[in-house]
């Protein structure tokens, strides 16, 4: 079974954080697995009511070696195909002494906030996602749209993963974002080359009851299936492609 308790004697950075770049971000903090020495952090980040962006971060917590009393969350974000905007990075955050501010102390790929505040304790009860209209195609970009048989849209970001010596792509890293009015989960991943192709990932739910849980999921044209899950929680098992973005 995964470990789904916190460290003990730390303070739970899991709601609702507001930004500076106008956007609401829906954090879990959370230890993962017992072989994971570090606690977890992993959000779906939303722009203010324009579009303009939507992103997923998933980062571990370490002491800060400038300030005893804070922490530092040093992780990796990517924009998923809710918003327009297409980029990704590194992101390194550090918390305030009181546990309910953070602020980035280095980011790469062009990411506009730089402070956060915490809002609430509570989310919200999903976010509202587009029109499921098909356009079927297999040679699926990087940024695409899946419908899951539970009814949510998934937002997917896939880049190349070139390995240690960048002889050539073996894999693709791969993050979603999946949203309904029931709920928001993110993704965080690995895309293996075979035949079908096979997704190596843990899944988050960043909003209502928390659950995580490691999933195989194969690939095969336009559609994806679950064929191994462990852990808690429920969502679609099947998607299907609906477009590029």
């Amino acid at each position: 079974m995964i470990n789904r308790n916190l460290v003990n004697a730390t303070v739970d950075l899991s709601g609702t954080w507001t930004c500076n770049d106008g956007g609401t971000y829906y954090l879990k903090h959370f230890k993962y697995p017992e072989s994971d020495k570090f606690e977890r952090v992993i959000w779906a980040g939303i722009s203010g009511g324009n579009n303009d962006f939507s992103n997923v971060f998933f980062g571990r917590i370490e002491k800060s070696t400038t300030n005893l009393e804070a922490r530092k969350i040093i992780g990796e974000w990517i924009d998923v195909p809710l918003g327009t905007a297409r980029s990704g990075g590194e992101l390194t955050l550090e918390t305030s002494t009181n546990n309910k501010q953070f602020t980035a102390i280095k980011k790469t790929g062009g990411f506009g906030g730089s402070e956060w505040k915490r809002f609430l304790l509570t989310f919200p009860q999903g976010l509202h996602g587009i029109s499921d209209s098909p356009m079927p195609r297999l040679d699926h970009s990087r940024y695409s749209v899946w419908k899951g048989d539970d009814g949510a849209n998934y937002y997917l970001s896939s880049e190349l993963n070139y390995g240690q010596y960048n002889w050539g792509a073996s894999s693709m890293f791969t993050r979603w974002m999946g949203t309904s009015l029931s709920g928001t989960n993110v993704l965080w991943g690995q895309r293996y080359y075979s035949t079908p192709s096979v997704l190596e990932a843990i899944t988050v739910n960043v909003n209502g009851k928390f659950y995580i849980a490691k999933v195989k999921i194969k690939i095969e044209g336009n559609r994806m299936f679950i064929f191994e899950f462990t852990g808690g929680g429920s969502g679609a098992n099947e998607w299907t492609f609906v477009e590029n973005r």
